[in-house]
């Protein structure tokens, strides 16, 4: 039946069957599509990806699935310039995803790519204050010291945040 028909159809706002089964978080169905030829970085009509929507959603087990295929663009970013990487620590969930990020890095995920805020993923680990995600950025070459549209830069953000601990360790890493 999969070679019958586009595996890669989409409806009238751009989703997948791809899309739709993450959205169901069937990760039997998202292996089924991937092993038949899915293509998994298409991105809907909002610009987003099926890796992107898997993040935003905290589909640990998709994530997985969708890091294990050699395709999956790490660095692709959707509308708002939000890269796989800043979707997974936007939505504040990044201390259950450690491993996922560890893996994103290791595919060659850009840390310091900013999204249209100016934002990079190490400021958004700090807005999170998770100390173990800031470390694991900072130790793979995040820039404490890029600056986003309001001219701040990660290390003003530990301060606004009040998280002393980030504070202390970007000032022994800075």
């Amino acid at each position: 039946l999969l070679g019958i028909f586009d595996i890669n159809i989409r409806d009238r706002y751009g989703n997948t069957l791809l899309m739709e089964a993450i959205k169901k978080n069937d990760s039997e169905i998202v292996k089924l599509l991937i092993n038949n030829g899915a293509n998994v970085n298409i991105n809907d009509s909002n610009g987003i990806s099926a890796f992107n929507l898997a993040a935003l959603r905290n589909r640990r087990e998709i994530l997985n699935e969708l890091l294990k295929n050699d395709c999956v663009l790490v660095n692709q970013l959707d509308l708002n310039g939000n890269t796989p990487l800043i979707s997974l620590l936007k939505p504040k969930r990044s201390q259950y995803l450690v491993d996922i990020i560890e893996k994103l890095i290791k595919r060659g995920a850009d840390i310091n790519l900013k999204d249209h805020s100016g934002n990079t993923a190490l400021t958004y680990a700090i807005q999170n204050k998770n100390l173990e995600v800031i470390k694991l950025l900072v130790t793979n070459g995040g820039d404490m010291n890029l600056k986003n549209n309001w001219f701040k830069s990660p290390l003003n953000y530990s301060v606004s945040f009040y998280n002393y601990d980030c504070q202390k360790y970007l000032h022994e890493k800075g």
